[in-house]
């Protein structure tokens, strides 16, 4: 039964990405930093080191860089582990925003989608980063062993790398479940595809309950 589910898992989500594919590639933009005051050209904030797309970290790290100091405030569903910026590289650890520093909460299992920190400096300016979507896992659940086996067989892909037959007889039967007369597609997944697989991957899990 295990099995079954897990080969279900896998083709369904490399089924959603077929789907995207078949009506124009859809793929993540990058970070970037936005403002909600009138836009600065000269103050900077940008992402040096995200969080891996899934971490079995409850505090993962994140670093991010600012070109002014300032004090940092969050919002959505976490919140990191500085209250200051400074001028160059800043490195915190995430936590759940239900913390209350200096007392912090770590993260349940679980994806984290919605988390942004802002910066604002002395004289009022503001910049905002939004911290990429990932997934928190226990390494030792059955759905972080099937997010960690989906991810190492998309990485391959990705990588062109020999796969498995499995994971290639479940590339065909995705393929063949899609097939409309559309022009067919490279078998190497860039690197944005391979994020979006496993975050669908993983929204595949929670919303239909296949671990139940």
């Amino acid at each position: 039964m295990k099995k079954n589910k897990i080969l279900f898992f896998v083709f369904a989500t490399l089924l959603f990405l077929s789907a995207c594919d078949s009506s124009g590639t859809q793929e993540e933009s990058p970070t970037v930093a936005s403002s909600t005051q009138p836009d600065d050209p000269n103050f900077q904030v940008s992402v040096i080191e995200g969080v891996t797309t899934i971490t079995n970290s409850y505090s993962p790290e994140y670093e991010f860089r600012s070109n002014r100091s300032g004090s940092i405030s969050y919002n959505g569903s976490c919140v990191g582990s500085l209250t200051e910026a400074k001028v160059g590289p800043n490195k915190m650890n995430i936590y759940s925003a239900s913390s209350t520093p200096p007392v912090y909460i770590p993260l349940s299992s679980g994806q984290y989608e919605s988390c942004v920190l802002t910066v604002t400096d002395s004289e009022g300016a503001q910049k905002t980063l939004k911290i990429d979507e990932f997934v928190v896992t226990d390494p030792n659940s059955q759905i972080g062993q099937i997010l960690r086996e989906l991810e190492t067989s998309l990485e391959e892909n990705s990588s062109s790398r020999v796969q498995s037959s499995r994971t290639l007889e479940i590339q065909r039967m995705s393929m063949r479940s899609v097939e409309s007369g559309s022009s067919a597609r490279s078998n190497t997944l860039t690197a944005a595809q391979v994020r979006l697989l496993i975050l669908a991957g993983a929204k595949t899990v929670q919303e239909s309950n296949l671990l139940n």
